[in-house]
């Protein structure tokens, strides 16, 4: 098991060398800046946010994806990562993270490092409960 500092990108690698060593085939004018999600096949390529999205908990370490109310309206690419995410569980693919490090913001992110993350990772839904009221 990774530790959190050993997910930390050292570099900013460039996102279609990153999905060619996942086996992704990329086009040459393809724009991969405003996707976050990518599938091909028997495998899913996702970005997340190093410390803000990518976290400890405990001995694990979990990426926190945000779901959406019913009544919230949800952008273009947040759908496409929710439909990515859905995807992967139903057909039990495997997962590569591409982790970024920068400023994470709800337009205009700034990526500073970028680097994939050098293990398959796999869907585990976990469901907390509510504390209970005594």
């Amino acid at each position: 098991m990774s530790k959190l500092f050993e997910l930390e990108p050292k570099k900013k690698e460039l996102v279609k060398v990153l999905l060619k060593q996942v086996g992704i085939k990329v086009h040459q004018n393809q724009n991969f800046l405003s996707k976050c999600a990518f599938v091909q096949d028997d495998i899913v390529v996702l970005n997340y946010w190093y410390k803000d999205q990518i976290k400890p908990d405990g001995e694990n370490i979990v990426i926190h994806q945000r779901l959406p109310t019913n009544s919230e309206r949800v952008s273009a690419r947040t759908k496409s990562v929710l439909d990515a995410i859905k995807l992967a569980y139903e057909k039990n693919l495997k997962i590569r993270i591409i982790i970024l490090k920068g400023e994470m913001a709800t337009k205009n992110s700034k990526v500073f490092k970028r680097s994939l993350d050098p293990i398959s990772w796999r869907l585990k839904v976990i469901t907390r409960k509510p504390a209970s009221a005594c």
